[in-house]
C-alpha cells in the first residue's frame, strides 16, 4: 500500500461526501434516474482521474527528473 492506495480512498471519500449534494439537488428536480447516473458519472470520472494521478503522471514526472518510480 502506499501513497497510492490513499489517493484511491480520497476519490472515494469524495464521491461519499458528493452523494447527499447529489441527493439534494439532482434528486430532488431531475428524478432518481437522472441522480443515479449523476452519482454513477462522477464515480466513474473520479476513479478515472485517480487512475491518472497514480499511474501515468508519475511516471512521466520522475523520469523528467530521473528518480526511480515509487
Amino acid at each position: 500500500m502506499g501513497a497510492y492506495s490513499e489517493t484511491m480512498a480520497m476519490a472515494l471519500l469524495a464521491w461519499a461526501c458528493a452523494l447527499p449534494w447529489i441527493g439534494l439537488f439532482i434528486l430532488l428536480w431531475f428524478g432518481w434516474q437522472v441522480a443515479l447516473r449523476t452519482g454513477v458519472g462522477l464515480l466513474i470520472s473520479l476513479l478515472i482521474i485517480c487512475w491518472l494521478i497514480c499511474s501515468a503522471f508519475p511516471s512521466r514526472l520522475f523520469r523528467r527528473f530521473k528518480r526511480d518510480v515509487p
